[in-house]
């Protein structure tokens, strides 16, 4: 007999939320958000941004850019089927590091949208 599954998520931002409803979508029966607090709006931090950042020099990077391939997807057809409703909007922006440039990888759809790593 299969049994429910279910799992807890540390984070009331963009990144847990959506993270949450994710594991809702492929199967997880209770999913429960625990955060310092939720805020009206989205994250204070990520504001949206799901790039890999930090990674240490020297770490292969082609498992961070299948998820960063696989998190676009799902992203934008989350946008495209409740975007309005939700909020949810592409707009263009400028990354400024201290460190220098990341590797930039584009999507493997082509559409020109990208993820550093």
């Amino acid at each position: 007999m299969k049994t429910a599954k279910d799992c807890l998520v540390v984070g009331g931002g963009v990144i847990g939320l959506t993270s949450a409803l994710a594991l809702l979508q492929n199967g997880f029966k209770h999913v429960t958000v625990v955060a310092e607090k939720f805020e009206a709006t989205t994250s204070h931090v990520a504001g949206g941004l799901w790039m890999p950042f930090a990674l240490p020099d020297g770490v292969d990077t082609a498992r961070p850019r299948k998820w960063c391939d696989v998190t676009y997807k799902w992203l934008e057809t989350l946008r495209q089927q409740q975007g309005e409703a939700l909020g949810i909007h592409i707009v263009p922006g400028v990354d400024v590091s201290a460190v220098g440039a990341p590797e930039v990888v584009r999507s493997e759809e082509g559409a020109g949208e990208t993820c550093a790593c």
